[in-house]
């Protein structure tokens, strides 16, 4: 065998299975397998206080989080009963007291980016950039993965392997699992902001829904980036609509006008 086992996916959830490992097994021998040459910048996500837990307590991520992350104090939601209310007047929701376990405002490139140099650092081999082009699993007698590099293809013989590859989903989908969910159909439009006004929420670093007058509708607020001095953030925007007449909708609403009234650069990161 030429590894122990070969990781297929080399971002947060890839490179934590390969850094626990290592600590757990120091001598096994693991394959980091990722496609891409540099992480691309993703939306903001909010971790949950147990997934915080976990990177904090188990993987002893406290001091990368503290610096390069924005704590968050729980869910706040905001409500309106109707297009035209300001924004002042809508109904807030949430924690009055800091949590003692506070979760994360996370920018995912550079965790994702992080957590692949952490697992590097401790012994596990990295491909990158590295495409999966087969996978033959054969059980006990040792699973094989074709790898295409740059400079050569490889074929790799591991005793086993983990699909970390996320929506791409890999083995589920060679092996006939993966199954579409065609009930429950949502997509999910993304931007980020820059300068962007925070008013009310400076004092308020949540995860923070907003919800309005079309339940079918939903935008959530995620400071990426904050300035006591300017008073400024970024922030990536989430909305239930895959096309660019959100736009029109989004500006009409007060509860969004006023802390993006003065941001810019929105139409770039659009996606």
């Amino acid at each position: 065998m030429d590894y122990d086992v070969a990781i297929i996916g080399g971002a947060f959830s890839g490179a934590a299975t390969a850094l626990v490992l290592k600590r757990r097994c120091p001598n096994a021998r693991v394959l980091i397998v990722e496609k891409n040459a540099a992480f691309d910048r993703k939306v903001g996500e909010s971790t949950t206080e147990i997934s915080s837990c976990y990177m904090t307590r188990i993987l002893g991520m406290t001091q990368h989080l503290g610096h390069h992350h924005i704590a968050k104090q729980g869910l706040r939601m905001w409500f309106s009963q109707k297009a035209e209310q300001p924004f002042d007047d809508c109904v807030e929701i949430g924690a009055r007291y800091g949590a003692r376990l506070s979760g994360f405002q996370v920018d995912r490139a550079t965790l994702d980016s992080h957590m692949l140099e952490q697992a590097v650092k401790a012994g596990c081999d990295l491909l990158r950039p590295a495409k999966v082009t087969g996978l033959q699993l054969n059980g006990a007698e040792g699973q094989t993965v074709g790898v295409s590099t740059a400079n050569q293809d490889r074929t790799i013989r591991t005793r086993w392997i983990v699909d970390a590859s996320g929506r791409t989903a890999l083995i589920s989908r060679m092996l006939g699992y993966f199954r579409p969910n065609t009930e429950h159909p949502i997509n999910a439009v993304w931007a980020r902001f820059t300068a962007a006004e925070i008013s009310r929420f400076r004092q308020r670093l949540s995860h923070q829904p907003i919800v309005g007058d079309e339940p079918s509708h939903g935008l959530w607020l995620v400071v990426l980036d904050y300035s006591v001095a300017r008073r400024r953030c970024q922030r990536w925007h989430r909305l239930r609509q895959p096309d660019f007449r959100i736009a029109s909708w989004l500006f009409s609403r007060p509860a969004f006008a006023r802390p993006s009234d003065c941001a810019s650069d929105w139409s770039r990161d659009f996606r």
